[in-house]
């Protein structure tokens, strides 16, 4: 197993290690705002340049330092995903809802890609594509199935991969096969949150970091907020907060599920070892229920591993080293590599496993997205920025009149019940 010592592992995510922090000087929020938007992430950030665009007053809010939660704690897979197998939402939405959500997660992560090109914003992008990998033989017939079934809805150029080409993308014995996507690849996720940030600061977004919300009530056909810096009053609201969404809201928060997962880095290693392991540098997903992922950096020097090892609680430790027994299983040539990052997280997902955008109690809110990464948290940033301010270009095939309230909102039962159908899968 790769070497974890407590007594030097960095608890930091990887990515902190090579841009400042964005600590700004504490403030106090304004006591007014057109639009307060609760969570400074990529998709907060992404609602505030929507809004800053047609003129708005935007307040955001964040309990941390912007950009401390998911938005800088990913493995900055930039792919497009609706967050379930296409079979999976044809059962749940039917097919024509279904094809609609597959082709809009292609346009969010085509308009990310498009964004960082026209705003050269330097984030490390590469894009090399992804693999959808299975363990078992099993799993692998489900993937040839779902491409099938999705036909024309599927991306282009989206294909089976087995026996010698599987070999030539990845070298692991650990897969039966895998379906290859040309479109999306990797970034730096801190890198572009910090220049989205930095375009919001310049376009007068008004941001306040730590101030955390303690609640909110209808108020002078608004709302009032009450912060940890006071209150504020607004005309809209617009949570972005995911997986770190709390009782604030009690009618956002029971509709998600909340999962802690973990993620490693290793240290240094030589180039030819790695590019044996990844040749083509793809983002690689292994398409478990509790899904794995991995990649290499962008200087084809370290590989990131991503999981959700622990069912019971767990120290985050001893999460990183069950990821670290998972990355040796993977890659048997790296049991002896040393473990350099090792963070954790928390990711928010709906009971559908698709994102979900729409408005509750006159909040308009994005959740869900925690598994379908970068490029729709973006997407349903600036879709929500429409909403506010009734756009017909807000329509998505995410929205919901009205969200489930899951019974099983904590991560424990849910992850249990998860670990056993992957035990049982094989």
């Amino acid at each position: 197993m790769p070497l974890i010592d407590s007594r030097t592992v960095d608890r930091r995510p990887w990515w902190w290690h090579g841009l400042g922090r964005r600590v700004r000087p504490e403030a106090y929020p304004p006591e007014r705002a057109d639009i307060v938007v609760v969570g400074a992430g990529l998709a907060g950030l992404a609602a505030a340049l929507a809004l800053r665009e047609r003129g708005q007053d935007v307040l955001l809010l964040d309990s941390r330092d912007p950009g401390d939660g998911g938005s800088s704690r990913s493995l900055g897979m930039l792919v497009d995903d609706a967050g379930a197998p296409f079979p999976v939402l044809v059962r749940q939405f039917g097919a024509a809802r279904a094809a609609a959500m597959a082709q809009e997660a292609r346009q969010a992560r085509e308009h990310l890609e498009a964004y960082i090109a026209a705003k050269g914003i330097e984030c490390d992008y590469t894009p090399h594509g992804r693999l959808d990998v299975a363990h078992s033989a099993a799993e692998f017939d489900r993937l040839k199935a779902d491409l099938a079934t999705a036909g024309s809805t599927a991306a282009p150029g989206a294909e089976v991969v087995a026996g010698g080409d599987l070999r030539s993308e990845l070298g692991s014995a650990a897969y039966h096969g895998a379906v290859r996507h040309p479109g999306g690849g990797g970034l730096d996720p801190h890198k572009l949150h910090a220049a989205l940030f930095a375009e919001a600061i310049d376009a007068g977004v008004v941001v306040v970091s730590r101030c955390g919300v303690l609640g909110i009530e209808p108020k002078n056909k608004g709302f009032e907020l009450d912060t940890e810096y006071g209150l504020v009053q607004a005309a809209s609201v617009v949570v972005t907060t995911n997986g770190y969404t709390g009782a604030a809201f009690p009618g956002l928060q029971p509709r998600q599920i909340y999962v802690r997962s973990q993620a490693v880095v290793t240290e240094p290693l030589p180039q030819e070892v790695l590019h044996q392991l990844i040749p083509r540098g793809r983002m690689v997903r292994d398409v478990r229920r509790l899904p794995r992922l991995f990649r290499l950096t962008a200087d084809g020097r370290r590989l990131l591993f991503a999981g959700t090892p622990q069912v019971l609680s767990d120290t985050p430790l001893a999460a990183a080293r069950r990821l670290a027994e998972w990355v040796a299983e993977t890659f048997p040539e790296l049991a002896q590599a040393r473990i350099a990052h090792a963070w954790d997280g928390v990711v928010g997902i709906s009971p559908a496993r698709t994102p979900e955008i729409g408005q509750a109690g006159g909040l308009h809110y994005a959740l869900g997205f925690g598994w379908s990464g970068i490029a729709m948290a973006f997407w349903l940033g600036r879709k929500l920025g429409q909403q506010v301010l009734r756009d017909p270009e807000s329509a998505s095939a995410f929205h919901v009149t009205a969200g489930k309230r899951r019974w099983m909102h904590y991560s424990t039962p849910w992850l249990a019940y998860q670990s056993l159908r992957d035990r049982l899968a094989g």
